[in-house]
Parts: C-alpha cells; structure tokens; sequence
C-alpha cells in the first residue's frame, strides 16, 4: 500500500469538510422567499440603501452564517474586516460584542457610507473605525497579533493573488479568520484547494 503524506492526507480531509461545509452554505443561502432565522439587517436598513446589495432574506441568512454561527470569536475579540464595503460585517461584529473592529476598504465612497452608516447608529468611533487603502498595503503596516479575528468576505474572489493575500493574513497571527469564498457549485471544486492550503499556513489553532 503506497505511503501517504502528511500533507497530502491533511489537504483531502480539509478538502471534504469544507466541501460539506461550503455545500451547505449553498443551501442556507439560497434564493428562496422564506426565511425563518435571524433578520438582523431589517433593524438597520440603512445597509440595504448604501451599496448592491443581495436580497434581504439572503443578506439575514449569510448574518446568521457568518456573524451568529462565529459567536465565539467575534465577542470581546478584535476583528480585522478586510474590504470592509459599507461598514456591514464591521458593523454586526460591532453588535456582536466585538472589542475592536478596523476596516480596510479600498474605494472612498464606501468607507464615507461605511462611517455614516455607523455614524447614524450611533457606533463610537474609537471601537470601529475605517481606512481606506490598497488591502495589501494596508495589511503590511498592522503588527502581529492585533486582531484575534480577520474577516475576509467578498474579497478573495476579486483578487488574482491568493497566495499573497493569504501570507499576508498569516503574518498576522491572528487566532482565527473567517472567510467567505463562494457557494456556487461550479465552483467549489477550483476553491477547495486553495482553501485547504489556506488552513495549512494560517495560524490558526
């Protein structure tokens, strides 16, 4: 019987958890006219006004995946956001207890969107705060252990530099990092990969 290799072995395993975990995400996420969990964004409609957004239901059902189900490490931690758009995932960390949030947003309108958005709902501004900048520029001037949490969603499939992005997240430190890739199906097999090889440099244990 041919010898396996660690990495080999640990890769396949991640590979078919993540694709269960992803293809039930797929599920949660889907477009249909129900949804009987959380409504988190219908109390703060302004997110539905400042940027494209999903439909509603879609937008409550991806709080319930990425804020509620990561309770843990969102409450009391800090949480990095990286292209942090109009301020939507800092600001549910923020309401999930998060200690600090910083968020890193490319584009000028939607960091002015991200502040007012907060602004208006009465968020201090020394516990979430805004930066705009290149991502991986900005990544290069935090220091090492500052955030417990790294949230990157909607931002990896629009770069052509994963690997980089990835080392960049890794230098980092931080605890652990939630991202959201995507739920197609045709395309879970091409991201699956990178994401095993995400786990195997990301310290996060």
């Amino acid at each position: 019987m041919p010898k396996v290799g660690i990495r080999t072995l640990a890769m396949s395993r991640l590979r078919n958890h993540y694709r269960k975990h992803l293809l039930s995400l797929k599920t949660m996420l889907s477009n249909g006219n129900s949804d009987d969990g959380s409504r988190f964004f219908d109390a703060y409609p302004l997110f539905y006004s400042t940027s494209i957004n999903a439909p509603r239901n879609r937008l409550n059902k991806r709080y319930r995946a990425i804020i509620e189900a990561n309770d843990a490490i969102i409450r009391g931690k800090s949480v990095l956001d990286i292209a942090s758009h109009d301020g939507r995932w800092s600001f549910a960390a923020h309401k999930a207890g998060a200690r600090y949030v910083l968020g890193i947003e490319a584009r000028e309108y939607l960091v002015q969107n991200a502040r007012q958005n907060l602004r208006e709902y009465q968020v201090p501004e020394q516990q979430v705060q805004f930066v705009r900048g290149d991502v991986f520029e900005e990544l290069d001037r935090l220091d090492p252990g500052t955030f417990d949490t790294i949230f990157c969603l909607g931002f990896f499939y629009h770069t052509m530099h994963h690997m980089l992005l990835l080392n960049k997240i890794a230098r980092l430190r931080p605890v652990l990092w939630v991202g959201f890739f995507s739920t197609r199906k045709r395309e879970l097999d091409t991201r699956l990969p990178v994401l095993s090889r995400l786990l195997l440099h990301c310290p996060c244990g």
